[in-house]
């Protein structure tokens, strides 16, 4: 039967779904609302009741969770039913029972045959069924299948909800569709917000949903465009404070707000960019100490009808550390911080609320005033705290509190914080001495590197370990290239963070990550799946971004061997391979999203190893490589040389150098000439570091590899001649994937 079109067929209308409940979690809203669409797209699909492929408008709020389906049957299509049953040899009865399981008699049935026999197949053809004798069961299994972080009970029913439901519409087009979910019987109605709209809203047609609230019930159903519509007026207040700054004071720049949002798609933290930024550093480090939690969208999550307040707080809180006040307000209040484009915060602070002035039951102009002194009667406690942990934080130095590092565990398995540290010192020191770097500045940082976990303000927030330890270490006296140590030491926290900025901070950060690595691997807690406790992949990934992009120069397979070594022996039981494997596919995952061609890459890994920091180089030699003429036939050509070599490999043949007496065919010889004429020369450039030129010196071979492979047979019944020209072959090879496995190259057609 042909597929009816959307809007063709008076059957086909839009499907509204809508669950009203208390006010649900907001870190989990998004989570649920998208769960719950999938759900029911699946589920509807599955039954027959979804037209076209138009994707269904999601509506989210903290009391709602919606889906709009644009064209949805009121009736299923007929559909046909094949069903398998069993083998003749099973006899009468069993397919007496089969056909009665299908509501058919055993003469109805259809005999068809196989290579085990004949059986006996139930074929039918299925009337669709309405929609409302479906519906409830589907809404149902959605729910069920939803990541609902914590189940609650309401009233004396017996049902179960993250929050309390006390409303449910299943709308086809003008028409209520009956059921009973959670407890609540379906219906047109539905409620708006809860002080501004004018009182239950009662629908005509499910595509009346989203205007309806928006007129009626002030409630912006959309998520996107609530988000949206408070980026706007974060945007407005800019200029709302710079223009009270202003009036108020003269000489001050003008502002920026942070809200720390960039790219939610990506789910990625990042700063926005402040034009004429004078102090770079300090703005990161006030905008990176969020963990990566998206304060807009928390905020989204909170309010149905975003309003934008700004308020103050008292100027001597601007003496404890930015972070600090920062965190106060996002994760405690989750307000918006308020920076100047010199990277200063300022004494203001931005609430978004879910009331404005068209409530009635305020007076106009006295809800503004009462919210913006709520708010701001709470944060001055909030900032005081903040305020009193880092004065006594500061009573007490850094080094004073390593010894006490000895009593907090790092792991039941690896020791304690302290015994982390002194293994940190060592081998950052050793990292330090390598690349040339003042040792003992390194041993210092890696000393006072934990520190500040016993730290009262780490306590409060843990995501300002190594900042803090910064600021409290300048507070000692410490020099700025230890203080700095202690904070980067971290990095990169996220994807897209800043890296250690100097030897000294780069090896304590190495060694710190090293030792993660080693020891996690070491006693089994190796990450499976998406579950990674100990975020190793983002220590993998740290090391390979620190090796690459600082560039560190030190083999990094090395330097996780020499980390094993510094471990007691008993405990790496692992097979290290494990460990070189892991880290090199942080090292794929990461070239690949920067390179693109995945035949570079792989070419490049062939044959890299650890050194890591010449990547880029030997990529854009690659790239260069792969444009030539030339690059082709010779990728062929080197795939043809490994295999041979590796055939001689598996008979255990030694390799040794060709011997040119042995070489009587003309092509072998000239091939021999042209590998030694240009061998020294591509080994030279490889050692200067000019991949490219050692690359290119491939293509003035090809003609004598064409012609060595077109009148040379290799593996001949004489094993010293056989030997001999694979013995060619391998210097060829050599010379060929000095700088990557080129044979990756080869475009399968």
């Amino acid at each position: 039967m042909p597929k009816k079109k959307a809007g063709k067929d008076p059957e086909v209308q839009s499907l509204l779904i809508e669950l009203l409940t208390e006010e649900l979690p907001p870190k989990a809203l998004l989570p649920l609302a998208e769960a719950f669409r999938k759900a029911l797209c699946d589920y509807l699909s599955d039954a027959g009741f979804l037209v076209g492929d138009k994707e269904p408008a999601l509506f989210v709020t903290p009391r709602r969770l919606a889906t709009l389906f644009p064209s949805v049957r009121a009736v299923q299509e007929d559909r046909e039913s094949i069903q398998k049953g069993p083998y003749i040899i099973a006899g009468p009865d069993a397919i007496e029972k089969f056909a009665a399981k299908w509501g058919m008699t055993s003469g109805a049935l259809i005999m068809q045959s196989d290579n085990k026999g004949q059986f006996v197949v139930a074929h039918r053809k299925i009337k669709g069924e309405p929609l409302d004798q479906h519906l409830a069961g589907i809404v149902t299994k959605a729910i069920k299948q939803l990541p609902v972080p914590k189940f609650m009970r309401w009233g004396s029913s017996d049902e179960e909800f993250v929050r309390p439901v006390h409303g449910l519409i299943m709308m086809h087009g003008k028409r209520i569709v009956p059921g009973e979910i959670l407890g609540v019987k379906s219906s047109n109605r539905t409620l708006g917000h809860r002080f501004l709209s004018r009182g239950m809203i009662t629908l005509k047609d499910a595509k009346d949903y989203e205007p309806a609230l928006l007129k009626q019930g002030k409630v912006i159903a959309d998520f996107s465009k609530r988000r949206s519509t408070i980026k706007d007026q974060l945007n407005q207040m800019e200029l709302t404070l710079a223009q009270e700054i202003a009036r108020t004071s003269t000489g001050r720049t003008p502002i920026s707000i942070q809200p720390l949002v960039i790219d939610t798609e990506r789910k990625q933290q990042l700063p926005r960019v402040f034009p004429g930024t004078a102090d770079r550093e300090a703005i990161d480090r006030a905008v990176s100490c969020s963990g990566g939690s998206v304060l807009l969208d928390d905020v989204t999550s909170l309010v149905e009808w975003p309003r934008a307040y700004w308020g103050r707080f008292d100027e001597q809180f601007l003496a404890v550390p930015v972070e600090c006040l920062a965190l106060t307000m996002k994760n405690h209040q989750r307000y918006f911080p308020v920076f100047n484009k010199s990277a200063e915060l300022q004494p203001y602070f931005v609430v978004i609320s879910n009331l404005d002035e068209s409530s009635r039951r305020i007076q106009k102009g006295q809800i503004s005033k009462n919210i913006v002194l709520g708010n701001e009667r709470v944060l001055g406690p909030r900032l005081a705290d903040a305020q009193f942990f880092y004065n006594q934080d500061c009573k007490i130095r850094l080094e004073e509190r390593v010894p006490r590092l000895a009593h907090v565990t790092y792991h039941n398995k690896l020791g304690s914080q302290r015994d982390r540290v002194d293994w940190i010192k060592l081998f950052s020191a050793r990292i330090a001495r390598d690349l040339d770097a003042n040792s003992s500045l390194t041993e210092r940082a890696a000393e006072l590197s934990k520190a500040d976990l016993l730290t009262d303000m780490v306590g409060e927030f843990p995501e300002l370990q190594g900042i803090m330890g910064r600021y409290y270490a300048l507070h000692d006296g410490e020099s700025e290239t230890v203080a700095n140590a202690i904070e980067a030491h971290y990095r990169p926290r996220f994807a897209g963070d800043k890296l250690p900025n100097g030897l000294v901070a780069c090896a304590v950060a190495l060694a710190d990550k090293l030792h993660t690595l080693v020891g996690m691997f070491a006693i089994g807690e190796v990450p499976t799946g998406e579950k990674d406790p100990f975020a190793l992949r983002r220590h993998a990934l740290g090391v390979v971004r620190i090796l690459i992009e600082t560039p560190i120069r030190l083999d990094a397979f090395e330097l996780l061997r020499a980390a094993e070594r510094s471990f007691p022996k008993e405990l790496i039981k692992y097979n290290p391979q494990v460990l070189r494997d892991f880290v090199r596919e942080r090292l794929r995952s990461y070239l690949r999203e920067r390179e693109g061609d995945v035949l570079h890459v792989e070419a490049v890994i062939g044959q890299l190893g650890g050194l890591l920091y010449q990547a880029p180089a030997r990529l854009e030699a690659v790239r260069k490589f792969a444009k030539l003429p030339e690059a082709q036939d010779l990728a062929i050509a080197n795939k043809r040389v490994l295999n041979i070599i590796r055939k001689n490999e598996e008979i255990g043949y030694a390799f040794k150098p060709p011997v040119r007496s042995l070489m009587k065919d003309r092509a072998e010889i000239a091939l021999m000439d042209a590998v030694e004429r240009l061998a020294p020369i591509a080994e030279q450039q490889f050692n200067d570091g000019d991949f490219e030129g050692s690359m290119r010196q491939l293509a003035g071979i090809k003609e004598d590899v064409d012609r060595f492979f077109d009148e040379v047979m290799v593996m001949v019944e004489d094993v010293e001649i056989r030997n001999n020209r694979a013995a060619l072959l391998q210097q060829l090879g050599r010379l060929m994937n000095r700088v990557a496995d080129i044979s990756k190259l080869v475009i399968e057609k």
